[in-house]
């Protein structure tokens, strides 16, 4: 299912993973992987790359996937461009965010 805001680039199957979670970002790229359910305790994998599409053209980063041998989408480029990360933060935007000092 390609992303709005992103291309992306899988690298290995989520399902290989205990977990998921962002690991790097550089520039316009930022991994996400985990510990493989194979080796729990050997470390992080890199699972996929996600490509920011306002900065990273869709030819770019294909190419930068195929040079890694993943599979490639482009970013669907609906919607606005990716919200900042104080809009994101916001908790009258974004639902999964709590104030409240963690008290339910």
């Amino acid at each position: 299912m390609p992303f709005e805001n992103e291309h992306s680039c899988r690298l290995k199957e989520p399902g290989l993973f205990v977990r998921i979670r962002e690991l790097w970002r550089k520039g316009g790229e930022r991994g996400i992987g985990g510990p493989l359910k194979s080796n729990p305790s050997g470390g992080t994998v890199t699972q996929a790359i996600r490509y920011d599409r306002t900065k990273v053209t869709a030819a770019d980063a294909r190419a930068n996937c195929r040079e890694k041998g993943g599979s490639f989408e482009a970013a669907t480029g609906r919607g606005p461009a990716k919200e900042t990360e104080s809009e994101y933060l916001d908790p009258k935007r974004n639902p999964m965010i709590r104030t409240g000092g963690g008290k339910e």
